[in-house]
């Protein structure tokens, strides 16, 4: 089943940013949101190993916003995590979201710059790479406007960037879980369960590099 709109139906018929980038900034608030899923899987890992079931955990990390999210994950590591590597990764998917989560807060929460007839003058006489134009106020002086011009690659960076940013999660919360729970005859955590053997468990997976932060002007 297709979900396309007929190519007879125009839509939006109001002004928008340039279609591609604004079909970026949609990905990239997808792909924050998957990146909070995966999260939660290394979040919870040692409070699920104390004996907080699943459904606790998920009231308790929904009660809270990304910053005390980021906060009791690096608490609940340092305390109760003993393999020094999975310590480091947990800090290093801990810099990665954060920096994430700003560039993503910072572009879901400004507004489009409707372009100057100047503007579209040059883009018609002189075509090149167009830029989405953002506006956003300070969170320092709501009186300061900040501004930004991203490029359909520079969104798209930031789409990867978050995407593998909840690989990372992903795959870190999969080491946690084969390493802690082992599997058995009776399922995870069962009467007979066995670690799984070298070859098949998972390994750390590898770091990703910490994204830039955004340019504002």
């Amino acid at each position: 089943m297709s979900f396309q709109a007929p190519l007879t139906q125009i839509w939006p018929k109001y002004s928008t940013g340039p279609v591609e980038h604004m079909r970026a900034l949609g990905i990239i608030s997808a792909n924050y949101n998957l990146y909070e899923g995966s999260l939660f899987g290394v979040w919870s890992h040692h409070f699920i190993m104390a004996g907080l079931s699943y459904d606790e955990c998920q009231h308790f990390f929904h009660e809270q916003n990304n910053k005390d999210r980021l906060e009791g994950l690096k608490f609940i590591f340092g305390k109760r995590e003993k393999e020094l590597a999975a310590r480091k990764h947990a800090s290093h998917l801990i810099k990665h979201f954060n920096k994430c989560m700003e560039k993503r807060h910072v572009l879901i929460h400004s507004w489009i710059e409707p372009p100057t007839l100047t503007q579209v003058f040059k883009n018609w006489s002189q075509p090149g790479e167009i830029k989405l134009r953002l506006l956003k106020r300070s969170k320092d002086d709501w009186q300061k406007l900040n501004f930004m011009q991203l490029s359909l690659n520079n969104l798209r960076g930031i789409a990867d960037d978050i995407h593998r940013g909840h690989i990372f999660a992903r795959d870190l919360a999969t080491y946690l879980l084969f390493r802690d729970r082992p599997i058995g005859p009776l399922g995870r955590n069962g009467l007979l369960g066995l670690a799984l053997p070298g070859p098949e468990r998972p390994t750390l997976p590898q770091k990703r590099p910490i994204p830039r932060k955004l340019k504002l002007r």
